[in-house]
């Protein structure tokens, strides 16, 4: 309910807040990268984000607020934990925002932009599909390694797995932020600008990738799996 998207404060300091688990880049639960997702009316401590995420021990845990100083109602400004630290870009987390606010919150928008420490990102509806809107991040130095060939099934163009163990994550199971460079590299490669890709994990993700100048749409899909309350003391 739109009431239960709201951090409530109660007298004793206790903070409410409701976590989402939706796996994304998957049309099936329990595969695809779950993420989970907390939308929040006003910023809570940065240590309280990182302790959350902790708990929740997925790869990457986002919070969001609405975009203060602005009438739209369609912008937040959106943040990433993993169980470790903050980073600067997570695609999967930012698609299982997306399909947060089209679901729970704002079900008549078809586009919100988040404002983040990458600069402005748009999830978009394509009906029963979510499209990203990323810059090409090459210039970003992220704990990364990115293991990718071209793929062996007809309905792919390339595969890839994605390790992160600076970041707390051993192995990520569905990373859209690492097709922001995959895709420039295989549209050149392969000379084409859509691509299909397939990222090989346990768990696996499915991605549709699209040059359009210096930024890279990449669409899927998202699975609510669980939905839940924080109560933690501030």
């Amino acid at each position: 309910r739109r009431e239960q998207l709201v951090v409530l404060r109660q007298a004793n300091t206790t903070m409410k807040i409701p976590v989402y688990q939706i796996d994304a880049f998957t049309d099936k639960p329990f595969s695809g990268n779950p993420a989970a997702v907390c939308p929040l009316a006003e910023w809570i401590p940065e240590s309280a984000m990182q302790a959350i995420a902790s708990e929740m021990n997925l790869s990457e845990t986002a919070f969001f607020v609405p975009r203060p100083g602005t009438a739209k109602r369609s912008e937040y400004d959106l943040r990433w934990f993993t169980p470790l630290l903050e980073v600067d870009l997570c695609g999967h987390v930012t698609l299982a925002s997306g399909h947060l606010i089209f679901k729970h919150m704002q079900p008549e928008l078809e586009q919100v932009t988040f404002h983040t420490r990458s600069g402005p990102l748009g999830v978009s509806r394509r009906n029963d599909l979510l499209e990203l809107d990323f810059p090409a991040i090459a210039s970003l130095h992220q704990p990364w390694v990115v293991a990718t060939a071209p793929a062996d099934a007809e309905e792919y163009d390339f595969v890839s797995r994605f390790f992160a163990p600076m970041a707390g994550i051993n192995e990520d199971p569905a990373t859209g932020s690492a097709h922001t460079v995959l895709t420039p590299y295989w549209s050149a490669r392969l000379g084409k600008t859509h691509l299909v890709a397939r990222q090989i994990s346990k768990r696996g993700g499915d991605f549709c990738c699209e040059m359009a100048g210096d930024r890279v749409k990449i669409t899927g899909q998202t699975v609510e799996v669980m939905t839940g309350m924080l109560e933690i003391q501030i």
